[in-house]
């Protein structure tokens, strides 16, 4: 759950090789839906899928550091949901630390894309080419509100927010160091 995740303090990048962030409406819209619909039915888990990571040193911060090689679009959607919705997700969002705020997903060698996101952490109005997909799925998961109130299904925040956090999990499979 995104809850362990923040407990046992691990850390995410999205290494070189990995393409870029491309869900569109229907992944994102398909996703809250479902998650919001097994929160309604009030279940003890969702399995959001499997992710793939392999674990690497990180010598400058405390924490346990993961690159991400499968499961790149849901992880960070749910990321995008922790900023979009804040509530109960803050702890997923970044840490605190003395260097300044250290986000639980990071995306090698894209620092403009770091700066996307601490401009909207720090709620800075922001625009960047290099960040579009991720600019639209944040439009798209902030719209999903007003959607659901127009479908007379209004979402309950706080209450969604915190299933996200405790309910919804992740298979979570580590490959060794030197896996090809």
């Amino acid at each position: 759950t995104l809850n362990d995740i923040v407990k046992q303090d691990y850390f995410f990048n999205i290494p070189i090789y990995q393409r870029l962030y491309v869900w569109g409406k229907n992944q994102v819209e398909t996703l809250l839906s479902d998650i919001w619909e097994a929160c309604k039915e009030e279940k003890s888990v969702f399995y959001l899928g499997g992710t793939l990571v392999i674990e690497r040193d990180n010598p400058k911060q405390a924490g346990r550091y993961f690159d991400l090689i499968d499961g790149q679009q849901r992880f960070t959607t749910l990321w995008l949901i922790s900023l979009a919705w804040k509530k109960s997700l803050k702890g997923y969002r970044y840490q605190k630390t003395v260097e300044g705020l250290h986000h639980r997903i990071n995306f090698a060698i894209r620092p403009q894309v770091k700066t996307f996101f601490d401009d909207i952490i720090e709620g800075r109005s922001t625009s960047l080419p290099e960040a579009r997909q991720l600019e639209d799925a944040m439009a798209i998961i902030e719209n999903f509100v007003s959607a659901k109130v127009k479908d007379n299904d209004p979402l309950d925040i706080p209450r969604l927010t915190q299933f996200i956090y405790e309910n919804v999990k992740l298979v979570f499979t580590q490959v060794p160091e030197n896996t090809d």
